[in-house]
């Protein structure tokens, strides 16, 4: 679980202690959080913010910024993946 301290500097402090003092479910590997505004059906905004997760064992959860590139990189290589792994061939 995210705690006090293990959000990259740069992700900012109101942001880390908004998800610090979000009281929802969570255990060792999730957080819940509460979102109280969200967009209606139908609504059409950009896109605020990505969340690439990249799960280890071996380290605590933490946040921390990636270049655009990377994110790109990622979400293109699930899309590929889940497109070849549902075709019917």
């Amino acid at each position: 679980m995210i705690g006090p301290g293990q959000f990259d500097d740069r992700i900012g402090a109101k942001f880390g202690a908004w998800v610090d003092d979000n009281a929802r479910p969570s255990n060792a590997q999730y957080k819940y959080l509460k979102i109280d505004a969200l967009a209606q059906k139908g609504a059409r905004l950009p896109v605020g913010a990505i969340v690439l997760l990249d799960r280890a064992p071996d380290r605590p959860a933490s946040l921390a910024r990636i270049e655009r590139a990377e994110a790109m990189d990622s979400m293109i290589a699930q899309i590929s993946h889940a497109v070849c792994t549902a075709a019917p061939w």
